[in-house]
């Protein structure tokens, strides 16, 4: 015997009549029942060695560079998920100085990107690039590295860190400016708690990270052991 759970979430926004909506709800939805199932997912244990893997490809492709550290999962309440987002900002955006110096200035890469992707599960914080020559692949990885022992070890200025915090909370205002947008980013809420406050918890989670958590995320997070290295490179004419 097997149980399938079925999450579904209804937002609705604009210009509506909301009488007429609600008739609509009742026509359509009033003879649902909430369910008793409970999915249970094994928690995946931890990793206690770095796992490097490459990958060969057919088609022409230029050197990919991923590196995946596992993280916790998104909270509004625990502050680790917050400063890795800042973190990102901070070590990985595009006025961060590894994207300057390997986008701008040496021209190693086409990208360079470090991100921790919201999620309900434990899922993985990810850094990622596109290399344009084989030979540099290594140089680009050591500058990764380099920059994520930084990240444990230099603390972020008040500045720096003020102007990176004004930015995602401005940026994710304007982004709010159409009502398929509002109704993507309220869904995607709903989806990781079940509560639309979940917004307004994790930005008032951001504005409470400290330099000193960004370094204790980065310490706790970015070891060696929990570390996975993938390249992926064009396979080799026979």
């Amino acid at each position: 015997t097997s149980a399938v759970g079925v999450l579904v979430i209804v937002v609705v926004v604009g210009d509506v009549d909301h009488k007429n909506l609600v008739t609509l709800a009742k026509k359509y939805y009033a003879d649902w029942k909430r369910g008793t199932f409970m999915a249970m997912i094994p928690q995946e244990p931890p990793q206690t060695s770095e796992k490097i893997e490459s990958m060969s490809w057919k088609s022409p492709t230029l050197p990919i560079l991923m590196l995946g550290y596992h993280v916790a999962e998104f909270s509004d309440k625990e502050i680790d998920m917050p400063a890795l987002d800042i973190l990102s900002q901070v070590y990985f955006s595009e006025s961060s100085p590894l994207f300057q110096k390997l986008v701008v200035q040496e021209q190693l890469v086409d990208f360079v990107q470090g991100e921790y992707q919201n999620h309900r599960d434990p899922y993985l914080f990810l850094v990622m690039s596109r290399i344009k020559d084989k030979s540099n692949v290594e140089k680009v990885r050591d500058e990764i590295y380099k920059t994520l022992e930084e990240a444990k070890t230099s603390s972020v200025s008040a500045e720096r860190l003020a102007n990176v915090k004004s930015h995602m909370k401005y940026q994710f205002a304007m982004g709010l400016d159409n009502a398929d947008a509002v109704a993507v980013t309220v869904g995607n809420y709903l989806s990781l708690t079940g509560d639309v406050e979940s917004i307004n918890r994790v930005y008032q989670l951001y504005e409470k990270v400290s330099a000193d958590d960004i370094m204790r995320v980065a310490k706790k997070y970015f070891t060696k052991e929990n570390r996975t290295v993938l390249t992926l490179t064009q396979e080799e004419s026979k």
